[in-house]
């Protein structure tokens, strides 16, 4: 008989201080922060194969801080260090969401659009954010 896990607050808590612990124990900076290109909609069903990472000149995918895993508002969170995001030349660029993955770029570990698409030009080049992992419980 299978039997599904449902998480409580405090273990969903647990869950992402242990991820977070892992990552600062074993490898530095393991999630990275990308920006997407593509005009697609984020589902639970989104893969790696699902975005077009932004290349436009001076693009870079992210590797930012993150916060010591709290329960805020009820909701066990890590949120990351502001991160800006400038291109150097060749705007304008369209940028319609981001995606965070492991060190390895390979393994997607969530992703969300910009309540509107963020276009970069010549006289606004830089777009600064923070990225908020969290695991919302069922209950």
């Amino acid at each position: 008989m299978a039997v599904n896990l449902i998480a409580t607050t405090v273990g969903a808590l647990n869950f992402l201080t242990a991820a977070y612990d892992w990552q600062q124990t074993h490898v530095t900076g393991v999630w990275h922060v990308h920006l997407f290109t593509n005009s697609h909609t984020v589902t639970d069903a989104s893969t790696l194969a699902s975005f077009t990472e932004a290349a436009w000149p001076g693009y870079s995918a992210a590797t930012p801080t993150w916060t010591t895993p709290a329960t805020v508002s009820g909701v066990p969170t890590s949120t990351s260090s502001t991160i800006t995001f400038t291109q150097t030349s060749a705007w304008p660029s369209t940028n319609y969401g981001m995606y965070v993955t492991d060190s390895t770029n390979l393994k997607l570990l969530g992703a969300a659009n910009f309540s509107t698409p963020v276009v970069l030009t010549n006289s606004q080049p830089s777009y600064a954010l923070t990225v908020s992992i969290t695991f919302k419980p069922e209950f």
